[in-house]
């Protein structure tokens, strides 16, 4: 075939794909076996096909292994396959890797005394095993992250057993055949652990964890910038006198680093969301903390063409925290401020763990839905969080600012929307005021009649709802 032609045929192929993903449906689906079924990474190939990864206890060996589901752009399901020892096998983290290749990545659960170890296992677009290594040693190693390096290797990182007894943040790298070129960890006398490594230009390395070794009390987000050898070139700490839990690191077009997670705005508070972000030097730039009423957590986030950041996790604001925690999507915008965020789930526990986005438009988001029992939940959603099947306002939560919190007397509301219902919940969820009328974004609220204690705001309209979490101290 002349040159010519076969630019032709790879145009013409490349126009129809383009033209048929464009028309495919948005959606909201669940499937699995009896059993637990949880997906923690979801992929789309250049060719269009989906790639749902997880663990189950499903499969052939009647324990729990790794599962890998392979769907049409549609959510049409192909094939499960499910990968393992005869072992406990938690598969975590999935990566693209050459040729329409996959790296399937997660945790050993041993039962002899090398305790956890690292699986590391790379299939071809068929799911048939191309290859697979493990990496331990005494104590523990694990992984929750894989990513694929620029030289064609992959780098992974989790935690490992420290001489304190305790847990350091823990790095892995190995070429494209998997085998073994360094490990490293990195922590104090307490705990570490590492959610989330990417690559930067250097070649180097910036890796998000949790640290108690270090910051102002509890856990804080640490960042540690690596060469391509693994010597740490800087180390960075944010946090506060709260508990701060990261769930990853990206960099953005306007390269700023942003970590995301759940923090406490007070002592034993429900979570709220947070984004930090930092320059490329790990010098703090700015930080934005929001959140409902209820629990809120994020764990995954992408970066949408304009610059703003969709994210999913959990949370179960949209009842004021009444009713069981839900996926939940969210948008904000460049300097992390909500723009809205919608619930997704059954009556039971329901949760996000990834986000990327669509060819052809949209994002496809992966994680667990409770019905009968655990079941994978993969979505794909449009730019406003919509699947087909919600009205454009359903479900949807927006902002509430609340100043000062912790208060004493008096404490002042603003909403993004007009309300007309504003109400104060106690902690076991019991009304204790409600007002209606006229409809306005902000009020003052007296709450000296109240004892110290958290409660929880709510503010609505028709078909826009905000709430929020407020201490009372005196």
């Amino acid at each position: 075939m002349s040159a010519g032609r076969q630019f032709f045929v790879y145009f013409f192929i490349l126009i129809v794909n383009q033209s048929l993903m464009g028309q495919v449906p948005f959606f909201e689906k669940s499937f699995g076996q009896p059993g637990v079924d949880i997906a923690f990474a979801v992929k789309q190939n250049p060719d269009s096909n989906l790639y749902v990864f997880g663990y189950s206890d499903n499969s052939l060996t009647q324990s729990v292994d790794f599962a890998l589901s392979k769907l049409s752009p549609a959510g049409d399901l192909y094939w499960t396959k499910y990968y393992g020892t005869a072992d406990i096998d938690f598969g975590l983290s999935l990566s693209l890797a050459d040729s329409f290749d996959l790296i399937l990545a997660g945790v050993i659960e041993t039962t002899g005394p090398l305790g956890q170890e690292v699986l590391l296992i790379k299939v071809d677009s068929a799911g048939q095993e191309l290859w697979r290594n493990t990496y331990g040693g005494p104590g523990n190693q694990s992984c929750k992250s894989v990513l694929k390096t620029s030289d064609g290797g992959y780098i992974l990182c989790g935690y490992r057993s420290d001489p304190f007894g305790s847990n350091d943040s823990y790095v892995l790298k190995v070429d494209a055949n998997g085998t073994f070129q360094w490990d490293s960890a990195y922590g104090g006398t307490d705990n570490e652990y590492a959610a989330r490594i990417i690559e930067v230009p250097g070649p180097a390395f910036v890796m998000a964890s949790d640290t108690r070794s270090a910051g102002s009390g509890g856990y804080d987000v640490m960042l540690n910038k690596l060469d391509s050898g693994g010597t740490e070139l800087w180390n960075q700490v944010y946090g506060d006198a709260f508990q701060n839990g990261c769930q990853g690191v990206m960099r953005s077009t306007s390269d700023v680093l942003v970590t995301w997670g759940e923090t406490e705005i007070f002592t034993n508070s429900p979570f709220d969301f947070f984004l930090y972000m930092f320059k490329q030097s790990g010098d703090f730039i700015r930080q934005s903390v929001f959140g409902g009423a209820g629990a809120d957590a994020l764990f995954d986030l992408v970066e949408t063409p304009g610059g703003d950041f969709m994210a999913t996790g959990y949370s179960n604001s949209q009842s004021s925290g009444t009713q069981p925690i839900n996926l939940v999507l969210l948008r904000m915008d460049s300097l992390g401020t909500l723009q809205w965020s919608r619930e997704y789930g059954d009556s039971s526990i329901d949760i996000g763990y990834s986000i990327i986005p669509a060819l052809g438009g949209g994002y496809y988001v992966a994680g667990r839905i409770t019905q009968a029992d655990e079941e994978f939940y993969l979505l794909h959603v449009d730019e406003n969080g919509l699947t087909g099947v919600q009205e454009p306002f359903e479900g949807i939560h927006y902002p509430m600012e609340i100043w000062p919190n912790p208060a004493a007397q008096v404490c002042q509301v603003r909403l993004g929307f007009f309300a007309e219902v504003w109400e104060i919940y106690d902690a076991t969820g019991r009304l204790l005021f409600r007002e209606s009328g006229p409809a306005t974004t902000a009020k003052q609220l007296d709450i000296s009649c109240f004892n110290k204690g958290f409660y929880r705001l709510r503010a609505y309209s028709e078909k826009q709802t905000a709430s929020g979490k407020l201490m009372i101290l005196r």
